[in-house]
């Protein structure tokens, strides 16, 4: 169950007998117990990011079992189990047991593909849902390579 800051008791005074910890926001200090905070921080590492200092992870369970550096995964399980460094994944179980370094890995489960240029063409328009002055980019099945729509 989540409680938002705003929610916390007030703190007040200087002494501290009950082992609260003060915690201040836009001027406003409140008091959060140890095990509410530790319980927390707990939630956002399993179920939202990880928050580590050689990595950037967003997503449930992103970076999960990850032993790499230097990594940005952005998905749900992106990068679990990677074992490499300098490596960007980008949608679900992107990276998912990566053994490569230095890789920029997008997802296909996120990644669209369309049967040539004509397709993506007549697919990837504003007029359909995209948003103007953005690049989309797609996999070309005819020429078999990512290709880029710009509106």
């Amino acid at each position: 169950m989540s409680t938002k800051i705003s929610e916390l008791p007030a703190y007040t005074g200087s002494n501290n007998p009950s082992g609260y910890i003060p915690i201040s926001i836009s001027g406003v200090t409140y008091k959060i117990t140890p095990q509410l905070l530790l319980q927390t921080l707990q939630d956002v590492l399993n179920y939202n990011h990880s928050l580590t200092n050689e990595g950037n992870y967003q997503g449930t369970y992103a970076g999960d079992k990850n032993n790499g550096r230097n990594n940005n995964g952005f998905g749900a399980g992106a990068l679990t189990g990677n074992n490499c460094d300098n490596v960007n994944a980008f949608g679900y179980q992107a990276g998912y047991g990566n053994t490569l370094n230095g890789m920029t890995i997008f997802s296909n489960n996120s990644f669209p593909q369309y049967a040539d240029l004509a397709a993506a063409t007549s697919a990837i328009t504003v007029a359909n849902g995209a948003t103007a002055n953005c690049t989309y980019l797609y996999y070309n099945i005819e020429r078999d390579i990512i290709s880029a729509i710009r509106l």
